[in-house]
């Protein structure tokens, strides 16, 4: 296999690309910057909390449930702790 000396030369003497050479290559993958993305708002963050709160309380029951398998608990502890990730991001 030949190297190509002039593709190894003019690569070497490339300069560096920078972000805003990436972006007016892939403009269609420019995030937007007319309304960041914050997060949920404050109302939402209340209602995760308040629902993983209230699933976990439920995992917590499922636990002292004898008829209940497992499967119960683990889905109830997950949907909590994911609510609460929710809340606090």
């Amino acid at each position: 296999a030949a190297i190509d000396r002039w593709a190894v030369t003019s690569a070497i003497n490339a300069p560096v690309p920078t972000a805003d050479d990436y972006w007016d290559r892939y403009p269609d993958r420019r995030p937007s910057t007319s309304s960041p993305s914050t997060g949920p708002s404050n109302l939402a963050r209340v209602g995760y909390a308040v629902g993983g709160t209230l699933a976990l309380i439920g995992a917590g029951a499922l636990l002292f449930v004898p008829f209940d398998g497992p499967v119960g608990e683990y889905a109830a502890g997950a949907a909590g702790i994911g609510m609460w990730g929710l809340a606090t991001q």
